[in-house]
């Protein structure tokens, strides 16, 4: 459970415990994060329902019809709806280990007694 104690062993808790959620959504949305190629994916696969519909009703589709269509169609767009919003929560979550290190090196400075 997460702490709002400003301890170092409280910081450090918080940072381990959300330390593999973290590491999912930078998998995903981080700087050499995958989303792209995933988003791409789906776009492919909605771009391949596409074209089968279409053969299978003897309908022609020009690239630029399946791409549009792709585009507009249900999985996909459902698909970015809830990636967008597990990016916000990824967003969220790094914001808040970020302060978390901030207060850590904070409190580990202060615990420092010069010599």
């Amino acid at each position: 459970m997460l702490n709002d104690d400003f301890t170092v062993a409280a910081v450090l808790a918080n940072l381990r415990e959300t330390e593999g959620q973290w590491a999912k959504g930078a998998t995903l949305f981080g700087e050499r994060g995958v989303f792209e190629h995933e988003r791409k994916l789906v776009l492919a696969t909605a771009a391949c329902t596409v074209r089968d519909r279409a053969a299978l009703a003897g309908a022609k589709v020009t690239e630029g019809d399946v791409d549009d269509r792709a585009h507009a169609a249900t999985e996909y767009d459902t698909w970015l709806c809830e990636s967008a919003f597990s990016r916000e929560q990824w967003l969220v979550l790094d914001q808040r280990r970020r302060r978390w290190w901030a207060m850590l090196a904070a409190l580990t400075a202060m615990a420092v007694v010069p010599v």
